[in-house]
């Protein structure tokens, strides 16, 4: 087996090859090379962008929470400022990640509401393991995260 070839004649053509290509037998096969740096760099802008999400989501509930102490808000009011505080936060999440990763934004800003989602509901278990689970609102509030996500990612520079 060669792993670094320079040159291979295909049809009596000289081909240039790089090192990612193998021969096994007469075939031509192209190796599987992971560049771990870059997905562990990936990986970190992920991590900073929910940690900023998820300052923001602290930020506007504490104050949705002073302004229920002070205003005495109806639960009509918090039922519709806690979403939209998720909504706010996925949507700067999404801004921030696709700014950092240039291409398939959409994408990229989708999966982060969907990772927002997931962490959300783990704290939630986690904070109240006896409580039952809504499904009606935790199908809103994945389309909201993932909307918000999304639109944030599609108007990312």
């Amino acid at each position: 087996m060669c792993y670094i070839l320079i040159y291979y004649s295909i049809n009596n053509t000289d081909v240039k090859l790089n090192e990612y290509y193998q021969i096994y037998g007469h075939k031509l096969v192209k190796n599987i090379y992971i560049d771990w740096k870059c997905c562990m760099n990936k990986l970190i802008g992920i991590l900073k962008t929910l940690i900023a999400g998820y300052i923001i989501t602290i930020a506007l509930l504490i104050i949705i929470s002073i302004c229920m102490y002070k205003m005495s808000l109806d639960n009509n009011i918090i039922s519709i400022c806690i979403p939209a505080a998720y909504g706010i936060s996925t949507f700067a999440g999404g801004l921030i990640l696709g700014h950092i990763r240039k291409c398939n934004r959409l994408i990229w800003g989708i999966l982060y509401g969907v990772i927002y989602f997931c962490i959300l509901c783990v704290i939630s278990v986690a904070i109240n393991p006896g409580s039952g689970f809504d499904i009606a609102s935790a199908a809103k509030c994945i389309g909201i995260c993932c909307v918000c996500g999304g639109a944030g990612g599609f108007f990312s520079p």
